[in-house]
């Protein structure tokens, strides 16, 4: 069988994982490279045999016409899908995390596993609670830089992604694409063990790890854990002293920003939790509970 496979790239960067992707190529098709000079572009050209019909046939750097849904400037285009890049290591990432499924980066905390070395880097962050990239207006930290300048979009006031359903608008698409489905209802994460069901996949993880019990967050000043990075991170602070989240009324520092909104409340005089029986109003949900009380006391 007559097979010719050519993977090119123009250095080692990203961690190895060109060349990762160009061993399991190789190895997926039982073949050896006649050439391992690197040179720009990736192009993977091989004609599978039956058994192999569903492995790349044809990977390749090209340009996308305006006229497509892709943006001209996303010239890295998958040939199996519709996914296009700007950046060539993440055109490489989605080869091998959508099409070839090997994820050989594992982590030694948790289940999950990556595709490259510098995914793995970025989520044992979460397992260290270290958020190195802060935002300059509100002091709300981030693992990922990507994460960081996403956030800075919400203090522009600019929401350019608009549902088509009602109203609302977003910072974000992904924004968008959740909260699309409250319109249609569609719930396509369902737990194994209980059956609920989620919109998105990183609820139906935390919710699961209530049934296995879970905690793959480790505090490292006391070792307590945690199921979720959030829990660890505001119990960080507890050993450190930190209170990012500062009010802009008399300088009252907190450690959590859910503390500063309920705060902000005593300047604002919000009051959006209202009792159904009496009219009563409060600032916030736990002294409405605590009223409801006085409604059944006989």
């Amino acid at each position: 069988m007559d097979q010719d496979v050519k993977i090119k790239n123009e250095s080692l960067e990203d961690d190895g994982v060109l060349v990762w992707v160009k061993q399991e190529v190789d190895e997926k098709i039982n073949i050896s490279n006649r050439d391992n000079e690197m040179t720009p572009a990736i192009k993977v050209d091989t004609q599978p045999c039956e058994s192999q019909s569903s492995y790349p046939q044809k990977v390749v750097k090209k340009p996308i016409n305006e006229d497509q849904t892709k943006t001209a400037d996303k010239s890295y285009q998958c040939s199996l899908c519709d996914k296009a890049y700007r950046v060539k290591g993440n055109l490489v990432y989605h080869l091998k995390s959508a099409h070839i499924g090997e994820r050989p980066y594992k982590c030694n905390q948790c289940d999950k596993a990556f595709p490259g070395n510098s995914q793995l880097r970025r989520h044992m962050k979460k397992h260290s609670g270290e958020k190195p990239y802060k935002c300059s207006q509100c002091n709300k930290a981030f693992t990922v830089k990507e994460g960081l300048v996403n956030h800075e979009i919400t203090h522009t006031g600019e929401k350019p992604y608009q549902c088509n359903h009602c109203d609302k608008a977003f910072p974000l698409n992904r924004l968008l694409i959740k909260h699309a489905k409250s319109h249609s209802g569609e719930k396509p994460y369902q737990c194994s063990h209980c059956g609920k069901a989620f919109r998105v996949k990183d609820s139906l993880i935390k919710h699961e790890r209530i049934h296995t019990g879970e905690k793959p967050f480790q505090c490292s000043f006391c070792n307590i854990s945690f199921s979720q990075s959030t829990a660890l991170i505001t119990h960080i602070r507890r050993h450190t002293g930190e209170k990012p989240f500062q009010c802009s009324h008399c300088s009252t520092a907190f450690s959590q920003s859910s503390a500063l909104m309920l705060h902000m409340r005593i300047h604002t005089g919000e009051k959006p939790h209202q009792c159904t029986h009496c009219g009563k109003a409060f600032t916030s949900k736990q002294s409405l509970l605590k009223h409801y009380k006085t409604h059944t006391v006989k």
